[in-house]
């Protein structure tokens, strides 16, 4: 495992890691998103890359740099001001910075084939993964896993109220905190909707794109993944019967082996990714 921290462009370091196969040589490379109170550590993810690897991939998992975490604590939401300052166009360009930086960064283009770049997001990170793969073709393929098919979650009474107060806050009932969201956040998605909604935004992605959505979603209906499916131009859908938002996992993630569900996914992702689906 290799750790990295470069400077992101919306004013926070990125923290993120490659993990490589054991076997020299060059693999194609995935970038994996994770969803919203995430992070790259998050539950059962890090098996997850271990486990692509063992497939034959290298794996790039990245924290937005505006997702509450640090460098320094990579597992905690310590900053929770830059994690209510965040937005999505924040996380785009978060993205951007780090396929830019594998491009430059010649130290491992000895062991990732630049011409495979995938990329796998989870939930809201889905959302971003699908505007980048839009807008830059360095992006050959995607996958999402329970991906959201809209950034506006919310009401327009909801909305107004935001906007009065300038701060909504969020319960992480894991971690029992508030979590503060700024109306810039809402501001960002009005003032971005051709970028960012992703109506608009899919029938752009001509990459092959497959859409991995859980049955028995409990945060983003199932609706949403078929939702995205029929926008897409060269899109396939899976849905995994009775799988939940996390695929079976959760956090603290302490299990031997993957949960059944993210195996399953595991498996459809690596048959698209090498062309055997």
């Amino acid at each position: 495992m290799h750790n990295f921290v470069i400077s992101g462009n919306s004013g926070k370091p990125i923290s993120f890691d490659i993990q490589f196969p054991e076997t020299q040589g060059k693999y194609p490379l995935i970038i994996f998103l994770h969803g919203f109170k995430g992070f790259k550590d998050w539950g059962q993810w890090p098996m997850m890359g271990s486990e692509l690897t063992k497939l034959g991939f290298a794996v790039l998992r990245m924290n937005f740099s505006h997702n509450g975490t640090t460098p320094e604590n990579l597992v905690d939401f310590v900053d929770l001001e830059a994690f209510g300052n965040n937005t999505f166009s924040k996380e785009v360009q978060d993205v951007q910075d780090v396929i830019d930086w594998i491009f430059t960064h010649k130290s491992i283009h000895d062991k990732v084939d630049l011409d495979q770049l995938f990329m796998v997001a989870h939930s809201r990170g889905g959302a971003i993964a699908m505007i980048t793969a839009a807008e830059d073709y360095r992006v050959k393929k995607l996958a999402t896993l329970s991906g959201v098919s809209t950034l506006q979650r919310y009401t327009e009474q909801e909305l107004a109220h935001w906007k009065k107060e300038g701060v909504v806050y969020m319960l992480n009932s894991r971690t029992n905190q508030n979590m503060p969201l700024y109306f810039s956040l809402a501001e960002d998605y009005l003032t971005n909707i051709s970028r960012l909604e992703l109506a608009q935004v899919v029938p752009k992605i001509q990459q092959p794109f497959m859409v991995i959505h859980a049955e028995e979603d409990e945060t983003v209906p199932v609706e949403e993944a078929r939702e995205i499916a029929s926008w897409g131009v060269n899109t396939k859908l899976e849905i995994l019967p009775k799988a939940n938002h996390s695929f079976g996992g959760g956090h603290p993630f302490t299990e031997p082996e993957l949960p059944s569900d993210t195996k399953k996914a595991v498996e459809l992702m690596s048959r698209f990714f090498t062309g055997k689906e």
